[in-house]
C-alpha cells in the first residue's frame, strides 16, 4: 500500500505541471473543434472506399489509406510522397510535392564544431527546383537548434546536376548536456507539382570523414526514415474506423471478439488476485482508450504491443495455480 501510494504521488507530481501548463490547457480548450475535425476526417475516409459487397465485407486492404487519401479525399491537404527508383544500376529517391511537410531523414554524429560539407546529385521536373534540407536536433517531430539551406536543381529539367554546400554546424556542437539530443539530416519534399530525384548524398567533415550511410540508396532505405508535420493524410485517427476501412466488417467483428475475450479473461484473472493479469488488463484498456482517437496499429510496433497485451490477458503466465496433487 505504501509503495502504491508513493507511485501515485509521483505520477501526480509529474502529470500536474503538464496538465496545468499552457500547452495542455490550450489543447484541452479546443477539444470541440478538434473532435469536429476528426469526425469530418472519419467521414471523408469512409466515403473514399470502393463500393461493393467485397469492400464492405473485407475493406480496402492494409496500408491503402495514404494512397486512397491522395487520389480520392475531399480534404484540401495532400501529403508529399517518396519512393525509390532505379536508373540502370543506380538508385535514387524521388520526392513528390504535397501541401503537408514530409521529411526523409537520418541520424548523424557531427562530432567537433568544424564546418561540414553536404554534397548530392539532383534532378527535377522543373528548372532550378528548390530542395530544402536541414540539420537539426530532433528526436521525433519537434526540431530544436537547426542549420538549414536551400539547394537548387540544374537549369535543365530532367538532367542530373551536382550541388555542394558548406555548413557551419558550430551551434549544434555547443550542447553541454550529458545526454545530447540526436541530430538529424532531413530532406523536405517540395511544393505541389514538383518532383525532385536525389542520390549520392554525402555529409563530410572538413577532414573528409563521411557521416552518412547509404547515401546512394543501394541498400534501399536502410538508415533512412520519414516523419511529417501533417499526419491526417497518413492515417484515420481512430482505431475502430481504421479497422473498418482496412478490413471491413469482417475485421471489425474479428477484432471485437478478440478484444472482448481478452478483456473478459484479463478481468476474471485480475478479480481472482492475479496481479500480472491486472497489469496487462490496465495496459490493454489504456491502449484502447488512446485508440479511440488515434489509429495506432498502422505502426508495426504498436500493433505488436496490442497483440502482446491481448496475449498477456489471455495467457497463464501470471496465474498462481496453488497446490496440485501429483500421481507418481
Amino acid at each position: 500500500v505504501a509503495v502504491g501510494a508513493l507511485l501515485a504521488a509521483a505520477m501526480l507530481a509529474v502529470a500536474l505541471p503538464v496538465l496545468l501548463g499552457p500547452f495542455a490547457r490550450e489543447r484541452l480548450g479546443q477539444w470541440k473543434n478538434d473532435l469536429a475535425t476528426r469526425q469530418a476526417h472519419w467521414s471523408d475516409a469512409l466515403a473514399m472506399r470502393d463500393t461493393g459487397l467485397w469492400t464492405t465485407a473485407f475493406g480496402m486492404g492494409l496500408g491503402r489509406f495514404p494512397e486512397t487519401h491522395f487520389w480520392r479525399s475531399f480534404e484540401p491537404v495532400r501529403a508529399g510522397s517518396y519512393r525509390l527508383e532505379a536508373d540502370g544500376d543506380a538508385r535514387y529517391l524521388r520526392l513528390g510535392g504535397g501541401a503537408g511537410g514530409l521529411y526523409i531523414e537520418q541520424i548523424v554524429s557531427l562530432g567537433a564544431a568544424h564546418p561540414h560539407v553536404l554534397k548530392m546529385r539532383l534532378r527535377a521536373n522543373k528548372p532550378a527546383a528548390p530542395l530544402n534540407f536541414s540539420v537539426c536536433e530532433k528526436w521525433m517531430l519537434t526540431s530544436r537548434t537547426c542549420v538549414g539551406a536551400v539547394v537548387l536543381a540544374g537549369q535543365t529539367a530532367g538532367a542530373w546536376s551536382t550541388v555542394e554546400i558548406s555548413l557551419d554546424t558550430a551551434r549544434l556542437a555547443r550542447s553541454s548536456a550529458p545526454w545530447p539530443r540526436p541530430v538529424k539530416l532531413s530532406l523536405q519534399t517540395p511544393a505541389g507539382g514538383t518532383a525532385i530525384d536525389v542520390t549520392d548524398i554525402s555529409l563530410k567533415t572538413s577532414a573528409g570523414n563521411e557521416l552518412l550511410s547509404n547515401g546512394d540508396f543501394r541498400n534501399a532505405l536502410d538508415r533512412w526514415f520519414f516523419s511529417t508535420d501533417t499526419d491526417p493524410p497518413w492515417h484515420i485517427h481512430s482505431l475502430p474506423v481504421a479497422v473498418l476501412f482496412d478490413q471491413g466488417w469482417f475485421g471489425v467483428v474479428a477484432w471485437t471478439v478478440l478484444l472482448v475475450s481478452s478483456l473478459h479473461l484479463g478481468a476474471r484473472r485480475a478479480w481472482h488476485g492475479d496481479r500480472f493479469a491486472a497489469a496487462a488488463l490496465a495496459a490493454l484498456v489504456a491502449f484502447l482508450v488512446v485508440g479511440a482517437l488515434n489509429t495506432l496499429i498502422d505502426e508495426p510496433r504498436f500493433l505488436f504491443l496490442l497483440l502482446v497485451g491481448t496475449a498477456l490477458c489471455c495467457g497463464r503466465a501470471g496465474e498462481n495455480p496453488g497446490p496440485t496433487n501429483r500421481v507418481t
